[in-house]
Parts: C-alpha cells; sequence; structure tokens
C-alpha cells in the first residue's frame, strides 16, 4: 500500500477515504499525535467552511436575477435590464 498523503487526510475527513486506507490512517493515528492534530484540525476547518456555505445558500436570491432567469423585464425602472445571451453568429 502507499503510503498515506494529504489526499487521504482530505478524503477521510470528507468521509470519502476507502475502507482500507481508511483503518490504516486511524491505526497511523493512533500512534502519530502530530498527524491525529493534523486530522482534527482539517475537520474543524470542514465544519467552518460548511457554515460559510450554509450561510450564503440561506441568502435570498436578488430579485434581479430571478426576473432574468424568467427574463421578466425589470420590476422597476430603477433596476436595470436583465441580462440576455447574445445572439448566435
Amino acid at each position: 500500500m502507499n503510503p498515506l498523503d494529504d489526499d487521504d487526510l482530505h478524503r477521510y475527513v470528507d468521509g470519502r477515504l476507502g475502507a482500507e486506507r481508511a483503518r490504516a490512517l486511524e491505526a497511523a493515528m493512533a500512534t502519530d499525535e502530530a498527524l491525529r492534530q493534523t486530522v482534527q484540525a482539517l475537520s474543524a476547518q470542514r465544519i467552518e467552511l460548511a457554515a460559510l456555505e450554509r450561510a450564503v445558500l440561506d441568502e435570498p436570491i436578488p430579485a434581479a436575477i430571478l426576473a432574468a432567469l424568467r427574463d421578466d423585464p425589470p420590476a422597476s425602472a430603477g433596476e436595470p435590464a436583465p441580462l440576455r445571451r447574445p445572439p448566435k453568429c
């Protein structure tokens, strides 16, 4: 088996590391404090990034973007016209 690398650590934290590699990583963490701390830091980072993503996903979609997607005219004269796709040449 190839030595564990950073990709393995990220896959482990994301729950995407294969069972055999995950067991190898868990065995290595049992005896390697620095490795265990690295994995804990990556896990904490993943949680923080997920929280940021949730905050963005919870934001409402601006009306101008919704109008552009529906190809509706803008709701008021103060809003810019929706973007249109350029004609095909």
